[in-house]
């Protein structure tokens, strides 16, 4: 037999507490709405990769919002 709980599961299994299906939801409300805004930031970062500019600038721009967007999206997909 195997037994799959998420984080906040388990943290309320362990505490002796409970969560509610209104709380789950709502959990996993945020967390699509984060994965949601982690999609658009990287998104957003490709027009900056493709600009042309001397300064090299927008490209640092461009990897640090793809890279941030990323991280935001791959961490809030698991929850």
């Amino acid at each position: 037999m195997r037994v799959v709980l998420s984080a906040p599961q388990l943290a309320a299994v362990l505490s002796r507490q409970s969560i509610s299906p209104t709380e789950m939801l709502s959990n996993r409300l945020w967390g699509g709405l984060q994965v949601v805004g982690g999609v658009l930031e990287m998104v957003g970062a490709a027009p900056l990769c493709v600009l042309p500019e001397p300064t090299m600038a927008s490209k640092a721009a461009c990897v640090v919002f793809g890279v941030h967007g990323s991280d935001t999206a791959s961490a809030h997909s698991v929850s």
